[in-house]
């Protein structure tokens, strides 16, 4: 759909209220400048708040001021590093599992990140848990993405409930046992002195392992689907990766080639790839007036793959992101973790788990393809691999 409106020009405005933009001063208006002016609220976000309950990712105005506000000083670079730390053990017990037969790659990342994001956010997993989170999140990722009015009210919709019950259940059982030294410390410490109700902290628990252990899984695959599709591209990083004196700072500027491989992955598939509001004030920009109770369209996915903005935009090339070319482009070209004062606020720990989980597998093995071709996309909430990406992993001497 958004190929199909992104051929037909950068701003469409249809008679029925509802905006199309794929050019930056659109995206810094309605996400940045003008971001109050814009809301979730009676758009096809309300599946996702029917699903996953109120959290970060789900709420509008001062409640979502208030649960930013309760998380934004805990997710530092310090703490993420010390997170991040004591999942290392999880991440290497699934990094060494593999053989050299063939495996898809989608499900063995799934469990890797899934449990490695419980350890950050909570310092604890278990099978029941990480089992359970990965069944909710997977439904809840192809339920929410089915907004069309014919379907059934997210809330009726049985195998999504039952497994969102379950991992409710989970959570609550294992409550006891998850820690302060987390990332959602502030959440947890609320919840057990009674001062957070039951569904706000489920809700925030659902919103950041779907925003962070789905986003990060589905980029990953990308990343290394993309990877090694292209030798050279593969020589490149490996040897940065293999010959890195001091790899295990993972929010530091190390391994830039690795990094700039992780954000063209993410420019080519944005795991959010279509960003929606409504308007509730009328707003203007370059002489462009949007009315109240308007449904917004932003792309990612398109506007990442603009040719007035990058050169062989359909093309993998990490050098898109050499310093020069970043300097080049306009803000509010690239946006693959939103942009403004929503801005993910797990950015930070998504490039550090990324970067962490590249370093520990290539430093270790080989990843290759036995069949190089492209999986095709699947647009669901998160945009994923349609196919399976097989991947072969060879030990090093």
């Amino acid at each position: 759909m958004v190929r199909n409106l992104a051929r037909r020009g950068d701003c469409i405005h249809s008679p029925i209220g509802t905006y199309y933009f794929n050019r930056p001063d659109a995206i810094t208006h309605v996400l940045q400048t003008h971001a109050d002016c814009f809301v979730k609220q009676h758009t096809p976000y309300d599946q996702m708040m029917g699903a996953l309950g109120p959290g970060v990712l789900t709420l509008d105005g001062k409640d979502w001021d208030l649960s930013r506000h309760r998380l934004q000083s805990h997710f530092t670079a310090n703490t993420i590093e010390q997170s991040l730390s004591r999942a290392i053990p999880c991440l290497m017990a699934h990094l060494t599992s593999q053989t050299n037969e063939p495996f898809d790659l989608k499900p063995v990342l799934h469990n890797m990140v899934t449990e490695a994001m419980l350890h950050i956010l909570c310092d604890f997993t278990s099978p029941g848990l990480t089992h359970s989170a990965i069944e909710a999140i997977s439904l809840s990722n192809l339920e929410i993405s089915r907004f069309a009015p014919w379907h059934r009210p997210i809330n009726k919709r049985k195998k999504l409930q039952k497994a969102l019950k379950t991992l409710n259940k989970e959570i609550l059982e294992n409550i006891d046992k998850f820690s302060s030294k987390g990332l959602l410390g502030p959440i947890i410490e609320g919840y057990q002195q009674q001062q957070i109700p039951t569904e706000n902290f489920l809700g925030e628990m659902k919103n950041f392992l779907i925003a962070g252990a789905e986003t990060t899984t589905s980029t990953l695959a990308w990343v290394i689907y993309s990877i090694t599709a292209q030798p050279e591209i593969w020589a490149k990083i490996s040897d940065e990766i293999r010959n890195n004196p001091n790899p295990r700072t993972w929010c530091s500027p190390q391994s830039p080639y690795t990094q700039m491989c992780i954000q063209e992955a993410m420019r080519l598939y944005p795991s959010i790839w279509t960003i929606l509001r409504r308007s509730i004030k009328k707003s203007t920009f370059a002489n462009i007036t949007i009315a109240k109770d308007n449904f917004i369209i932003l792309s990612p996915f398109t506007l990442h793959r603009h040719p007035a903005f990058w050169t062989n935009p359909e093309q993998f090339d990490p050098e898109h992101f050499t310093p020069n070319q970043k300097q080049q482009r306009p803000k509010g070209v690239y946006i693959p973790f939103g942009i403004g004062k929503r801005i993910c606020i797990g950015k930070q720990l998504a490039m550090a788990i990324m970067k962490c989980i590249l370093f520990e597998w290539i430093s270790r093995y080989d990843l290759s393809q036995p069949d190089i071709q492209h999986p095709g996309m699947s647009p669901l909430v998160t945009l994923q691999p349609k196919r399976p990406i097989m991947i072969r992993a060879k030990a090093l001497n």
